[in-house]
C-alpha cells in the first residue's frame, strides 16, 4: 500500500508494523496512537484510507469529487475503443461509457475523470533518448523526431524539425513508429 491522503489533509504512510499518521500541514507525525486522541479529522482520514486501500484490492477507481460514484475497468474493444463501467453505489445504477464516445453510449463525468487520471499508454510514451521515431501530429502532419532528455527537469521530450519541444506523452501527438534502431521483431 502506498502512502495516502484523505480529503481532509490527513496523511496515511504505512509501515512494517502499522502506519504513521500526519496531520494536515504538518511534516511531524501524530503521537503514537495509544497516546493520541482520535478527532473527527484521524477518524475521516482513517475511513478514507481503508476504503482507498478496499477499492485498490477490488480493481476499482474512486472518483474524487463525488465519492459515491466508483469505475470500473478498463476494458478494451478491439484496439482502439476504451470504456468503463460507473457504478454509482448509493443505487447500484450502472452505465458503460466508451472513451471516445458513441452515439449508443452514454457519457459521465465519472468516466471522463477517469480517463483523464487514467491516459492510454501508447508505444512512444516509452521512447528513449538516442531513438528516432516519425510522429504524426494532431493537425496530420508527419514529423521525423529524435528523443533528447532535458537536464534542467529530467524529463524526455521530443525534438525535431517543425515540432517544438514537447513531452512524450503531449496530446499534439497522436501517432508514432520508432524507425531507429529498428524493430527486430
Amino acid at each position: 500500500m502506498t502512502e495516502f491522503t484523505a480529503s481532509n489533509g490527513v496523511r496515511v504512510v504505512p509501515t512494517n508494523n502499522g502506519a504513521t499518521l500526519y496531520s494536515p500541514g504538518d511534516s511531524w507525525p501524530m503521537p503514537e496512537p495509544h497516546q493520541m486522541f482520535a478527532n473527527a479529522d484521524v477518524v475521516i482520514g482513517l475511513r478514507e484510507f481503508f476504503q482507498h486501500e478496499r477499492d485498490e484490492e477490488l480493481g476499482r477507481w474512486r472518483w474524487p469529487e463525488k465519492p459515491e460514484f466508483v469505475v470500473y475497468g478498463e476494458y478494451r474493444r478491439g484496439e482502439e475503443q476504451r470504456f468503463v463501467r460507473v457504478i454509482h453505489e448509493h443505487d447500484g445504477a450502472a452505465v458503460v461509457v466508451y472513451e471516445q464516445g458513441s452515439d449508443i453510449r452514454p457519457n459521465h463525468p465519472a468516466a471522463q475523470a477517469y480517463f483523464e487520471a487514467h491516459p492510454d499508454r501508447k508505444s512512444w510514451h516509452d521512447a528513449k533518448p538516442g531513438e528516432l521515431w516519425v510522429l504524426t501530429l494532431d493537425g496530420g502532419e508527419t514529423r521525423a523526431a529524435a528523443v533528447r532528455r532535458r537536464l534542467d527537469d529530467g524529463v524526455a521530450h521530443w525534438i525535431g524539425e517543425g515540432i517544438s519541444t514537447y513531452d512524450l506523452t503531449d496530446h499534439h501527438v497522436v501517432s508514432g513508429r520508432r524507425i531507429w534502431p529498428e524493430d527486430a521483431s
